[in-house]
């Protein structure tokens, strides 16, 4: 027994000290990194001398007492931590329970914006193929803050002590065993209990194709736990949530939860405009009412084969059973990841609640900027992310680089220094891009990444004058500017 013991205490350690490895390698990278107001060189990266600011002291921020609980805090908070250094499967066929798990640092959280994030419920969807890669940098940064969440995959999981549940668990049985849609899940099913890592135990179907069945499942499940939230919000794996814009966001006098809201960056498909799933969507509590128990996602499981993607199918669900459309929130829910966003003078004003497309060691770097740079009831623009992120990387020109710039095209420019001149000419041009003989000219400011390509080079500059006028924008903003669309 004490050999047990001392093994399951091992395990234990191991575990924590994987974790504590994890945070400290993003935290070590992101202290590298500069930081600076935008002042970029031709010939040289910005100076990273510019120093941070402190942030007010966590007393001077307590967490208050609420005045409703929306779930027993005892079946959600795990007291010991089970030693695991791999993913294990766990079948089961109750209903899932809320994951959680303790508050770490965050202090620049009013008494209401943790009063609007204690109301509202956020789930996560993730899949079994890639849950131990996308997951663990969530847990170490935002959702310790929003309690009351939930993660679902397409196996039910264990991940230390969170809970990973079965999005499909109640999915039609026979649509399940017929659809050539379900031959990753079947092959997951498979393995079990014995499905540890992708690498090492092969899945058979597509994933992505998969991924579409979930979203009306999921929304059931969440309300059913979270009955009485005000708010509830959707995101995939590589979604990353600003907690703080996000209450901030949430408290508009336009944004009530006893109203119909069904919120998201709008995308069109078949005629129907819908909330981006990646960017995450918003629904209030009024207009989640037709996922309270009138089966509404067992309705539209057949009809979900004919759709491109989960979140278009949620929106053609809840318009037809509640009526609702889409209210469009861009740019404050984004598609892209801090270097794909799109700056121009009138973006730099508008805040940012979620990204997308967010790599592990980026979303922990923007969590650990973002902690220390927001402001209790102050929220962080494109400005800041421009200044923090984007800003240090901009150069005159750059090889090897692909800054994604769209806009006009001329062919036949043989050289990257002719792409740079048309760009120089044409007053309305901010960025180019070379690559072949072709030159793209565009009129908002994006970073993009460093590509190597066989066969082609590509080259990439700004117009640092110009540039410097977009952020200049930034510093005009006023405090009404931040929610263009929202209630209207």
């Amino acid at each position: 027994m004490t050999s047990f013991m001392h093994k399951h205490a091992y395990k234990t350690l191991v575990t924590l000290g994987v974790f504590v490895l994890f945070f400290q390698f993003y935290h070590n990278m992101w202290e590298s990194l500069p930081t600076s107001t935008f002042t970029p060189s031709p010939s040289s990266p910005p100076s990273s001398s510019h120093s941070r600011t402190s942030i007010t002291p966590p007393s001077q921020h307590p967490r208050v007492p609420l005045k409703h609980k929306l779930i027993d805090v005892t079946t959600v908070l795990t007291k010991t931590v089970t030693a695991t250094t791999t993913i294990s499967a766990k079948s089961s066929s109750a209903t899932p329970s809320a994951s959680s798990a303790p508050s770490t640092g965050y202090t620049n959280l009013t008494s209401s914006d943790l009063k609007i994030l204690s109301n509202l419920a956020l789930a996560l969807k993730t899949g079994a193929t890639e849950a131990s890669i996308k997951l663990p940098p969530h847990l170490l940064s935002t959702l310790p803050h929003l309690p009351n969440h939930l993660l679902f995959s397409d196996l039910p999981q264990k991940l230390g002590p969170h809970t990973l549940h079965d999005s499909l668990r109640t999915f039609n049985a026979t649509l399940v065993k017929n659809l050539p849609d379900f031959a990753h899940y079947r092959s997951l099913h498979a393995w079990g209990a014995s499905f540890r890592d992708p690498r090492t135990t092969p899945v058979q179907g597509d994933a992505w194709t998969l991924d579409k069945y979930k979203n009306l499942h999921i929304a059931e499940a969440t309300v059913k736990v979270f009955p009485r939230a005000d708010w509830f919000a959707f995101i995939d794996a590589d979604t990353y949530v600003m907690a703080h814009n996000l209450a901030l966001l949430l408290s508009v006098d336009s944004l009530k939860p006893k109203e119909p809201h069904y919120i998201g960056s709008v995308a069109l498909y078949q005629g129907t405009r819908f909330g981006h799933g990646g960017s995450g969507y918003l629904v209030s509590s009024a207009a989640m009412e037709p996922f309270r128990g009138h089966g509404l996602a067992e309705r539209f499981e057949a009809r979900t084969a004919g759709s491109c993607c989960g979140d278009h199918i949620f929106a053609v669900a809840i318009q037809e059973a509640g009526g609702h459309a889409v209210q469009d929130a861009r740019p404050a829910l984004n598609g892209d990841p801090p270097h794909g966003l799109w700056f121009d003078a009138g973006r730099m004003c508008r805040a940012v609640v979620t990204m997308h497309h967010m790599h592990p060691a980026e979303m922990l770097a923007v969590w650990e900027w973002e902690r220390r740079a927001a402001r209790p009831g102050v929220p962080l623009l494109h400005r800041d992310v421009f200044d923090r992120f984007v800003a240090p990387e901009i150069r005159e020109s750059r090889e090897g680089w692909d800054n994604w710039t769209e806009g006009r095209v001329e062919a036949g420019v043989e050289r990257w220094e002719g792409c740079k001149e048309r760009c120089a000419s044409w007053e309305g041009c901010v960025q180019w891009r070379w690559k072949a003989g072709e030159c793209s000219m565009g009129e908002t400011v994006r970073l993009g990444v460093r590509v190597v390509e066989e066969g082609g080079v590509w080259w990439s500059g700004w117009m640092l004058p110009r540039v410097q006028d977009v952020r200049r924008a930034g510093d005009k903003c006023g405090p009404a500017t931040w929610w263009p669309y929202i209630g209207k």
